[in-house]
């Protein structure tokens, strides 16, 4: 799959295929995550599995996009139900946490 950025409208088919890329970067990282950093939030670039950690989504996000301009990034409040946010886009995968 190519990397999706902000440059072009996705189709639901590649959103749906890039949040399973980024679920599955959190799932592995989920249980230190969730052991550290329980209710912060959490910024992930599925191309790579880079990511970023704060309490703050907004100034997380900012931090992200200032080293990933045109990637759509993967946030997520950890520990918390499921919902995938891509630039401005929210998608529930029905998934618990």
């Amino acid at each position: 799959m190519t990397a999706l950025t902000t440059e072009k409208i996705p189709s639901r088919s590649e959103l749906k295929t890039y949040s399973t890329k980024a679920r599955l970067i959190y799932d592995r990282l989920k249980d230190e995550l969730e052991r550290k950093h329980w209710g912060e939030y959490i910024v992930i670039n599925p191309n790579n599995g880079d990511y970023f950690v704060g309490q703050d989504r907004s100034e997380v996000l900012a931090k992200a996009k200032l080293k990933y301009p045109n990637v759509l990034l993967f946030s997520h409040h950890i520990g918390y139900r499921a919902s995938l946010h891509f630039g401005g886009r929210g998608i529930s995968d029905g998934k618990e946490s």
